[in-house]
């Protein structure tokens, strides 16, 4: 009886959770599963990752009808696969490889015109749903790891190159260096934990750290930074005095300890959304945890918070529209994913 109480109530609360949904239906080379996804609602397009076909499928948002792939050979790539997509209109979006970091020139009809080498293959650089490439005004903002062993836990009070910038225009490369305030409590923890995603907003960059409270924003005209303090606790985590932690200790840690995923502007509503992931040693695969989605206004002051369930969406397959905050549903240890189907459903967080 109790078992069932609790299963009705975790319903109830899911129910009470989602305001509508959307379906995109899947063909055979597609997975819902992907690590990248991009909507471009003011031209009315959403391209979804296939690893399978290497290859970017285009959809008609209208109607959520597929009308082209985006294809790079593998004779073209020199052992490269595609890692990320950025529109910058329909005539020019720009392919990463995650290998080679050579950048293809595309259309949204899937017509491959130029390829140009950003410089990249050294460089750990990495790119997602919710960390994805930046294009502003005529450069390509790349997030790049620091290239340190777990050993090395003093870099974070050093200035390191956190982002590489490839011009587009003059083939020309920089760097974004930030200096990080001792404040953000980094060192001595899992590698997870020293890792940062950002967002982007008005000339922009805003950096959250999976262990810190902090937020930082770095502003690309004045090339200064601000430093903000998020809403709520700071993390309780675990030192490690410098010791080494092995693969499979990092894994335990990352599960451990709360941790935060990732932060998100929302354009449309002008807030933004910070990911923070439970704290679950019980379970093995980041969809397993429940997470809490922090709504804050553009000072990173609270306006409201949300508790999400274990096992129910795919925290980091987010879209933002004008309607809302929409999340995947398609969590591979949820009974109701369906494999042949993108499903997400628009979040009421009040």
């Amino acid at each position: 009886m109790y078992v069932l109480i609790l299963l009705f109530s975790c319903l109830n609360e899911h129910q009470s959770t989602i305001v509508d949904s959307i379906n995109i239906p899947l063909d055979s080379i597609t997975s819902s599963q992907t690590d990248y996804v991009l909507l471009e609602q003011t031209h009315n397009r959403f391209f979804i990752k296939s690893p399978i076909n290497n290859s970017f499928e285009v959809y008609d948002w209208s109607n959520k009808e597929k009308i082209a792939s985006i294809y790079t050979p593998r004779h073209l790539i020199q052992g490269g696969k595609n890692q990320s997509l950025t529109y910058v209109n329909r005539d020019t979006i720009l392919l990463l490889q995650r290998d080679n970091g050579n950048v293809f020139y595309a259309n949204e009809y899937g017509h491959l015109y130029d390829k140009l080498d950003a410089g990249l293959k050294a460089l750990p650089h990495f790119s997602t749903t919710t960390n994805p490439p930046i294009y502003y005004r005529g450069r390509l903002f790349v997030s790049v790891l620091p290239n340190i062993s777990s050993k090395e836990y003093d870099f974070i009070n050093n200035s390191y190159a956190i982002e590489y910038i490839f011009d587009i225009r003059t083939k020309s490369f920089d760097q974004v260096t930030l200096v990080l305030p001792k404040q953000t409590n980094l060192f001595e923890t899992g590698l997870r934990h020293n890792i940062a995603t950002r967002s982007f907003a008005n000339g922009k960059l805003n950096y959250v750290w999976g262990g810190s409270s902090d937020v930082l924003q770095f502003d690309l005209d004045n090339h200064q930074q601000t430093m903000f303090r998020k809403s709520g606790d700071s993390l309780k985590l675990t030192r490690y005095q410098g010791e080494y932690l092995s693969h499979k200790d990092q894994q335990s840690y990352y599960f451990e300890h709360e941790v935060y995923d990732h932060i998100s502007y929302d354009a449309y509503r002008k807030v933004y959304y910070i990911y923070l992931l439970d704290a679950d040693a019980s379970i093995l695969h980041k969809f397993q945890r429940g997470f809490t989605i922090f709504k804050s206004n553009e000072k990173f002051e609270l306006v409201s918070k949300k508790h999400f369930q274990k096992d129910l969406y795919v925290f980091d397959n987010e879209l933002i529209t004008k309607d809302g905050l929409y999340l995947s549903t398609n969590n591979p240890f949820s009974q109701t994913n369906n494999e042949n189907m993108m499903t997400y459903v628009r979040i009421n967080l009040e």
